[in-house]
């Protein structure tokens, strides 16, 4: 199902091509033996760790696109560099704050803090069906961004492994999220951010575990797992997933949805499924956006 703005859909997949096979060689390259993109499974939450619930410190390159977003000076969210002068983040991350109080901080996942790159933020691109949003920079930033996938169908992933990663504030990994259910897990925003990138390895999960409608085509999807998830200020952070030798973001962390699962907690996240908007952010981007054909579960035997 493609975004209901494309009038040609024939036209607007041409385009996707295009641009997956001529601009899209450099994105998502990363090193793939690295912990979160290796096999390995993550280890077991510490008693006190950063941001996302379970995470682990990214190394120097191992995220390198995985930028902060400021508002006034303050920490609100996290984003991804899709192209030189493009982030993609939540849309409930920038609505109703005026633009010149923006500004993105690149290079958490790859530098030390205090050589960060910091750039004004030109325009606001809000999306209409869902809780996306891209950012267009005033400068171009060098650092490599994250590849898009042409779709995604989360029904064909269901028990699938993917990545998430966050810049958001301190929990205790034995947290007792009180009132957490239905989205305010993720309500607390720091005023500063991490100081390095956190990931951690969730799984796809049924829509119904997150209270989503059973839509084939869904603009969202359910992921998550016990004491793995996201947190206040992972908002707008990738979901990510490797795809032949790139790293393709599959999803934007929207909101959390906390369930007890015998008497642990589940946490359980609520993400835009990118795939459902590649056709707008190929527009948006002006075809700067690397896009990616993700492999089909549902059609291998």
């Amino acid at each position: 199902m493609l975004p209901v703005f494309c009038a040609i859909p024939f036209i607007c997949l041409l385009f996707l091509t295009i641009a997956t096979q001529v601009i899209g060689r450099q994105c998502g390259v990363v090193n793939l033996k690295s912990a979160p993109w290796s096999n390995q499974t993550a280890s077991e939450p510490t008693q006190n760790h950063i941001t996302v619930i379970g995470g682990e410190e990214a190394h120097k390159n191992d995220m390198p696109w995985v930028v902060a977003l400021y508002v006034h000076g303050s920490y609100t969210c996290t984003g991804s560099l899709i192209a030189s002068t493009y982030v993609l983040t939540a849309k409930h991350c920038v609505e109703n704050i005026q633009l010149p109080m923006y500004e993105v901080y690149v290079g958490y996942g790859n530098t030390e803090k205090n050589k960060m790159q910091y750039v004004k933020v030109d325009q606001i691109f809000n999306n209409y069906w869902g809780d996306i949003s891209i950012l267009k920079l005033k400068a171009k930033v060098h650092t490599t961004p994250v590849c898009l996938p042409v779709s995604y169908n989360p029904d064909c992933h269901h028990g699938k492994t993917m990545v998430v990663a966050g810049l958001g504030n301190h929990v205790d990994a034995d947290y007792n999220p009180v009132g957490a259910q239905n989205g305010s897990a993720v309500d607390n925003i720091p005023d500063n951010p991490a100081e390095s990138v956190l990931w951690t390895k969730i799984e796809q999960l049924d829509k119904i575990t997150c209270g989503l409608p059973p839509y084939y085509d869904s603009p969202e999807f359910c992921a998550g797992g016990l004491r793995r998830g996201t947190m206040g200020g992972d908002s707008g952070g990738p979901v990510m997933k490797v795809e032949g030798n790139r790293v393709v973001q599959i999803g934007v962390t929207s909101r959390g949805y906390t369930e007890a699962v015998n008497h642990r907690l589940f946490d359980a996240g609520i993400y835009v499924n990118v795939g459902f908007h590649a056709n707008w952010i190929a527009w948006v981007t002006k075809g700067a956006a690397q896009f990616r054909h993700m492999r089909n579960p549902c059609y291998l035997n």
